[in-house]
């Protein structure tokens, strides 16, 4: 599960800060094919980011190109005859999804950020539930792969989801779902070759290390 994450950056991760500075000067309305105009567009780096908010995404093409841009985070879909916003995929089962499966050969992304967030139930009525962030244990930058696909209801802008997978040891107190976590090496693979894709969200994900926030 991924329902929260952040891009502020704790330490000197100027790779970072260079990608989101890249993704907001390609949110001019006047960027093609990957523009995401219509409403304002909030500043992407240093923040927590949330469903449904313009966020930067990197896009490969088939030279092997990879650039930076601002999609909206989920996928506005009607099921069951009301709408709703689908920020998440699961990667085992996304080849067989008819939302997802074109998306999985033809569009790619990957969701840079320094950390996502998840919850741990308490059980108590004063604290019910615990934060805590999630980072590598010797990187800020953390890679998550995901999908992309022109707006259904919002012409013109992008919208994206975040795979996610089974969580390994280092996850599975807080949650039983975790997002497939692209080790940096990977990135370009993961954009730019269908074939490698697939085996990238099969490999055995990274450990991480949590830490308690406010």
């Amino acid at each position: 599960m991924c329902g929260r994450y952040t891009t502020e950056i704790e330490t000197d991760e100027r790779e970072l800060f260079r990608m989101l500075v890249r993704a907001e000067e390609n949110a001019h309305p006047t960027s093609v094919p990957h523009m995401s105009a219509g409403g304002s567009i909030a500043a992407v780096r240093g923040r927590e980011v949330y469903p449904s908010e313009q966020a930067a995404v990197l896009v490969g093409d088939a030279s092997g190109e990879v650039d930076a841009w601002l999609y909206r985070w989920g996928f506005d879909a009607e099921i069951g005859g009301r709408r709703r916003l689908l920020i998440n995929a699961r990667a085992e089962s996304a080849a067989a999804k008819p939302m997802f499966a074109p998306h999985l050969t033809e569009r790619r992304c990957v969701i840079p950020t320094a950390g996502f967030f998840e919850w741990a139930h308490t059980g108590g009525r004063a604290d019910p539930r615990l934060k805590y962030r999630f980072n590598l244990p010797d990187s800020g930058i953390l890679y998550l792969a995901g999908l992309y696909r022109p707006s259904q209801s919002a012409p013109g802008c992008w919208e994206f989801v975040i795979l996610t997978r089974a969580a390994n040891d280092s996850m599975l107190p807080i949650h039983d779902r975790m997002p497939v976590i692209l080790r940096t090496e990977h990135v370009q693979e993961y954009l730019c070759s269908a074939g490698s894709a697939g085996m990238l969200l099969e490999e055995t994900p990274p450990v991480l290390v949590k830490k308690l926030v406010s």
